[in-house]
């Protein structure tokens, strides 16, 4: 039986969702998360090893982890921008900045299921950016 009961590109986006809380929280917000990165972690290792990708599938895998983490750092900063708009024009701009990284992420967690011949892919149907007016 597999450890995981979702995608990889699935487990992988939440993995990097923790490792974005552990870096901006703090206190108990942040050993839950922490908690939760390493346990995940420690599965990530374990299917490693069961896996079986070819070099060029693994650097591709390690690109795509590094640009879903810079894609969750700026959506992260781009919810604080919503949150913190104080007119609609800044709250829309923010909220368009939110959306497409969040377009983009789906985009990459559909590729990491490719890679790992995954099932199930990632799907969105957002309106598009052009819409949010």
């Amino acid at each position: 039986m597999e450890w995981k009961m979702m995608s990889m590109g699935e487990v992988i986006d939440k993995f990097i969702i923790l490792k974005v809380k552990c870096e901006k929280l703090t206190g108990e917000d942040y050993k839950m998360a922490k908690a939760q990165h390493d346990f995940i972690l420690k599965g990530l290792e374990r299917y490693a090893k069961s896996t079986h990708l070819n070099n060029i599938d693994k650097l591709t895998i390690i690109g795509l982890i590094w640009e879903l983490h810079g894609n969750h750092r700026i959506q992260w900063e781009a919810e604080d921008e919503v949150l913190a708009a104080t007119n609609a024009a800044d709250g829309l701009r923010a909220a368009k900045k939110s959306r497409k990284y969040n377009l983009r992420r789906a985009e990459i967690k559909k590729k990491i299921d490719i890679i790992y011949g995954e099932q199930f892919l990632e799907v969105k149907d957002y309106a598009s950016l052009e819409d949010l007016k």
